[in-house]
């Protein structure tokens, strides 16, 4: 399957699941006598039921005291997520599964037959050259900050934007109660997340976060942005920092005092130790006098060359649009793209709206010089989108900005509002008072929450009326029910067996405003409803 008459047939194979440790045995010398590498080869675990609680003979891969017999590769590995049921958990699953039951590969003593990956295989570090840079961000969330001030509170993904996360999660040594780390979703710096390091400080805490291969010049710096509960009192923060040349032995920079109860940054001048190379990056917490409930938030780590403030990449140029859509009157899809920086190493572009209250909206981000933007919407009545482009250089300095203003077309009069007779699925959720006519009622503080899992809500209008507009707004923090097929629906028989589809939601509707939808068809209606399509 790997070479047929001394021709490679294949980069690699994957081994069925019902290998034994004499048929992986005979695989590596196989393996070796055909001149083939025998981690090409992956001896295949599924791991899709049982995830870290799966049962099979790690040491036929991996034998004491010798070298790995073959590579390692896991079937269903997406379980650990689908089944943790919420953020916090997945990490915790997450952890189990790659570094044991203890969640610390330096610790993998654990009577669990499943000791974590950690226990087996050495960590390894892609820091080899700087600058380094990373703000703790999983490249998911449900915020996304930018220095601090946040530009968006709704779900999002883009490993694009995913920095390196730290080395090992977690080793932490105490003279007292351990400090637990984790990567949490609800403060964040740059991103979705940030690294939190909470509990009960009675004694010094060191947290070993990277292991590297960086190299320190003249003018290397390093740069942290924290946030502590202590407010303006000492941080009780050292940075530690050790070199190739003596890798157990660490130097200590004293953050002090935090000048504000927000994000703060502090920089060190690393020029003392020009010619070595950081091995082990970490963070080191005093614990006298004792504080039960110790916060610290860590919003970016920074070893990089330059000035203090890193330098100003050389901005996009030539904005422009491509292609746009109307999602409904006051929602475009657009398709963006502009000229590259003349600056080499961008880690990405931002691209935001400029809102007429003069807040910023986040959209997203991008190593390259395009972005489909699936919904930038105007705030009222305005009669332009502004859209902005900066670039983020590799040290996270800014450019100065691209702008570009795309006209909206003028939205339909929805003056002359449509009254008639409510008609719908009767009742209402543990039969409250969330009925179907509330949707009608001109509140945004009303909703109708059904039994059914396909109820529908309308209206009659006791004779045809032509429908030139409508506007919809979700149930507060339930605008998800609305999607995947629920639909806008005219017709002019009660049973709605004529039924003619105005618009299908296809996009989450956004929470707390109106949504408009143009309508051009020439027929008239007599009745109009709302669908669900199985969300209620």
């Amino acid at each position: 399957y790997m070479k047929y008459n001394s021709q490679p047939v294949s980069h690699s194979m994957f081994l069925n699941f019902w290998w034994n440790s004499s048929m992986l045995a005979d695989s590596r010398t196989r393996a070796l006598n055909l001149g083939i590498d025998p981690y090409s080869i992956y001896a295949g675990v599924d791991v899709e039921s049982g995830g870290s609680g799966t049962n099979f003979d790690w040491n036929a891969v991996f034998p004491a005291g010798q070298a790995h017999r073959l590579s390692l590769a896991f079937y269903g590995q997406q379980r650990v997520f689908q089944n943790s049921g919420n953020p916090g958990g997945f990490q915790n699953a997450e952890l189990r599964f790659w570094t044991g039951a203890n969640a610390d590969p330096s610790n993998t003593t654990t009577a669990d037959a499943w000791k974590g990956l950690a226990h087996y295989i050495p960590a390894t570090s892609p820091l080899r050259q700087l600058p380094f840079v990373t703000n703790f961000n999983r490249g998911q969330g449900n915020r996304f900050a930018v220095d601090g001030t946040v530009m968006m509170t709704r779900g999002w993904n883009n490993l694009s934007l995913q920095d390196v996360l730290p080395t090992w999660r977690w080793i932490v040594s105490s003279t007292g109660t351990k400090l637990q780390p984790s990567l949490e979703l609800d403060d964040a710096y740059y991103g979705g997340t940030s690294l939190k390091i909470s509990g009960a400080l009675n004694g010094t805490n060191d947290v070993k976060l990277y292991a590297a291969s960086l190299p320190v010049g003249a003018d290397t710096r390093y740069r942290i942005v924290y946030k502590c509960n202590q407010g303006t009192a000492a941080t009780r923060m050292q940075v530690a920092l050790s070199f190739e040349d003596a890798p157990g032995t660490f130097i200590y920079l004293s953050v002090g005092n935090a000048p504000t109860t927000g994000w703060n940054t502090t920089t060190f001048s690393l020029g003392a130790y020009a010619g070595k190379k950081i091995a082990v990056m970490g963070l080191r917490f005093l614990g006298s006098p004792a504080i039960n409930d110790y916060q610290m938030r860590i919003g970016r780590i920074a070893v990089y060359d330059g000035p203090a403030t890193p330098a100003a990449p050389a901005p996009a140029m030539n904005l422009r649009v491509v292609k746009k859509d109307a999602l409904d009157a006051d929602t475009l899809a657009i398709r963006l793209k502009w000229d590259a920086s003349s600056t080499a190493g961008i880690h990405h572009y931002r691209i935001v709206q400029l809102m007429p209250n003069g807040t910023r909206r986040w959209l997203g981000g991008t190593p390259g010089p395009a972005f489909f933007i699936p919904s930038a919407r105007r705030l009222s009545s305005e009669s332009n989108i502004t859209l902005e482009v900066t670039a983020v250089g590799a040290a996270y300095g800014a450019s100065s900005v691209a702008t570009l203003s795309v006209p909206v077309p003028a939205g339909p009069d929805v003056a002359n509002r449509l009254t008639g007779t409510w008609v719908g699925t009767p009742g209402s959720w543990a039969n409250g008072g969330d009925t179907g006519d509330k949707v009608f009622d001109g509140s945004l503080n009303t909703f109708f929450d059904a039994q059914e899992t396909s109820a529908w809500t309308g209206l009659n209008f006791g004779a045809q009326r032509r429908i030139t507009a409508f506007r919809y707004a979700p149930r507060g923090g339930w605008a998800w029910r609305m999607l995947e097929g629920g639909v806008f629906e005219a017709a002019n028989q009660a049973d709605f067996s004529d039924a003619v589809n105005l618009f299908t939601v296809v996009i989450e509707p956004p929470d707390g405003v109106y949504t408009t939808i143009p309508v051009s068809h020439p027929s008239l209606f007599r009745y109009f409803r709302f669908r669900s399509n199985g969300h209620g």
